[in-house]
């Protein structure tokens, strides 16, 4: 049998919810990477994903009368830092919104996807609310 890796888990971890495979931990986001032998899980390796947390507070619908634009109110903690970002439902995914918390908050390589999908997880749902930006 060959060495484990350098972030190997036991099969069943203590620091993550059952079914959510990700952690914020000293604010980076990490995802637990299932790891198979001879088809079996066998443990799972902690994959750093970010290095800045970020949690969905709010889910704010701006209606103009004629159309409605969707946004998420996020926190986010980057150096000890925390700041609000607002950014359009559409571009959340993207997370070209993470240049807006500091030029050197990064989305480690190949785990983008990642990252949204865990920072939805962690946030749980946010309060829904509706902002009316016309007069009439």
């Amino acid at each position: 049998m060959g060495r484990l890796p350098k972030y190997f888990k036991p099969a069943e971890s203590p620091q993550k919810a059952e079914s959510i495979p990700y952690i914020y931990k000293s604010d980076w986001l990490y995802y637990f990477e299932p790891q198979f032998a001879n088809g079996a899980k066998v443990g799972e390796t902690l994959r750093k994903v970010t290095n800045f947390k970020a949690t969905i507070i709010g889910h704010v619908v701006h209606n103009d009368g004629v159309e409605q634009t969707d946004h998420y109110e996020l926190e986010t903690v980057f150096k000890g830092t925390t700041g609000l970002q607002v950014v359009r439902t559409e571009e959340f995914q993207g997370l070209r919104w993470i240049d807006k918390i500091a030029s050197d908050a990064v989305i480690f390589p190949g785990q983008t996807e990642r990252a949204g999908v865990g920072i939805k997880l962690l946030s749980g749902t946010a309060p829904k609310s509706m902002v009316y930006t016309h007069a009439g």
